[in-house]
C-alpha cells in the first residue's frame, strides 16, 4: 500500500509540474499566428554559428583527420535529412507538406540554424550522450514571423553506438518538436 501511495504521489507531482510544458522555447511569435492556413513549408539548414563540443566547427575539425572531417560533413547532411523527416512525418498527419529542395512561391521558409552539437562518446567504460540544439526561424513572404529553439539528446548505448546515428536521431526529434510548435500555433 505504501508503495502504491508513493507511486501515486510521484505521478501526481509529474502531471502537475509537467503539464503544459512544451519541447521548444519560443523566441518570437506572431499574433495572430502567421502559420494559420499555411500548407507548404520549405526547410533550409544553416551551420554558420555551429559549435561542436563548445568549439567553433572550424576549430573542432582542425583537430580531426581527413576521414573524420568528411564523415562529419556527412553527419551534418544526415542531420538535415533527419530533421526534415521528423518535421514531415507530423506534417502528413496535420495536413501540410514539407520539402527541402526547390522552394515554391507561397512556401513558409523554415531556416534551421544548428547552433550546438555535442557528438558524445560510446565506449566500454565511458558514455556521453549526443545533444543537438537549433534555432528554427519561420518566414512568410520574406518576413520573419516566428522563431523557436529546439534541443534533443540521445543516449550513447549499445543501440546507438555511432555519434552520427545519434546526431540524426536527435535532429529527427527536433523536427518533431518543430511540427509540434506548428500544431500548437494552428490548432483551435
Amino acid at each position: 500500500m505504501r508503495l502504491f501511495l508513493r507511486l501515486f504521489a510521484a505521478l501526481l507531482i509529474a502531471v502537475t509540474f509537467g503539464a503544459g510544458c512544451t519541447p521548444y522555447t519560443v523566441l518570437k511569435q506572431s499574433a495572430p499566428s502567421a502559420l494559420l492556413g499555411q500548407t507548404s513549408y520549405h526547410v533550409e539548414p544553416s551551420y554558420d554559428n555551429l559549435k561542436v563540443g563548445g568549439k567553433s566547427e572550424d576549430a573542432y575539425l582542425a583537430e580531426k583527420d581527413a576521414d573524420t572531417r568528411e564523415s562529419f560533413q556527412g553527419d551534418k547532411e544526415g542531420m538535415h535529412q533527419a530533421f526534415v523527416e521528423g518535421f514531415a512525418s507530423a506534417g502528413v498527419k496535420d495536413g501540410y507538406s514539407v520539402g527541402h529542395t526547390g522552394a515554391k512561391d507561397g512556401d513558409v521558409e523554415v531556416t534551421v540554424s544548428w547552433e550546438f552539437v555535442e557528438p558524445g562518446v560510446f565506449t566500454a567504460f565511458v558514455n556521453i550522450p549526443t545533444r543537438v540544439a537549433a534555432r528554427v526561424a519561420f518566414s512568410v513572404n520574406g518576413e520573419l514571423t516566428d522563431e523557436i529553439m529546439v534541443e534533443a539528446m540521445v543516449e550513447a548505448d549499445v543501440y546507438h553506438p555511432s555519434s552520427g546515428q545519434r546526431m540524426r536521431d536527435a535532429a529527427r526529434i527536433c523536427g518533431g518538436y518543430t511540427a509540434r510548435y506548428i500544431r500548437d500555433q494552428t490548432s483551435e
